[in-house]
């Protein structure tokens, strides 16, 4: 069979690459599947296999020029393998490994600027408003900011009488709810566990 006029026809060589990078992108999905099925709760979440389109991927990624860019945003697993990506890195992405297998991205340190800008007291609004409710259950009294990312000072039991001094209105939402009470110390208390979720409105 012969190639259609003005059709360049591809060596052996080419041929090869092709075949080749399409199998390690059937053998990478089928693993992923694997452990879907095999061992749930390990990868989080879902991903879109491209298990079916390693022809479209490959055949795609063969035109390409050297100074070709493109951009992936369906079934992308196939794209990086085909281009040289290390498939161990992209599986422990998949996998949600804490720290990325290189030295580009420390995610541990990027959890730890975050959970620290969460926690800054200058991030919330204040309205200051003395006033005292009562926890309908229990309630986990948080030191220095209205997130529960911020650490437990204590646990309030169910009926105590709470002080505060005011409240935010743009802390953690809870069940919906992003207010929260500051008491004198600067510790904060999540306003829906009080017999008056929303400060400001009387009872």
């Amino acid at each position: 069979m012969t190639a259609p006029q003005g059709v360049e026809t591809l060596d052996r060589e080419h041929l090869v690459w092709m075949l080749t990078q399409m199998l390690r992108i059937r053998e990478f999905e089928e693993r992923v599947k694997r452990t879907f099925e095999d061992h749930p709760g390990v990868i989080r979440g879902h991903t879109h296999l491209a298990d079916g389109a390693e022809a479209s991927i490959v055949g795609s990624i063969a035109n390409l020029g050297p100074d070709d860019q493109f951009f992936t945003t369906y079934r992308c697993h196939g794209y990086p393998i085909a281009r040289g990506t290390d498939p161990n890195a992209m599986m422990a992405e998949i996998y949600g490994r804490k720290t990325c297998p290189n030295d580009v991205c420390d995610l541990d340190r990027l959890i730890a600027m975050a959970r620290a800008e969460v926690v800054a007291p200058s991030r919330y609004n204040f309205i200051a408003q003395r006033g005292q409710v009562r926890t309908r259950t229990g309630l986990n009294v948080r030191r220095g900011a209205p997130t529960t990312l911020a650490p437990v000072l204590r646990a309030a039991p169910a009926n105590e009488v709470l002080d505060y001094v005011g409240w935010t209105s743009n802390g953690m939402s809870v069940n919906g709810n992003p207010h929260w009470y500051r008491d004198e110390d600067g510790n904060y208390f999540w306003s829906g566990a009080t017999t008056r979720p929303i400060p400001g409105i009387a009872d």
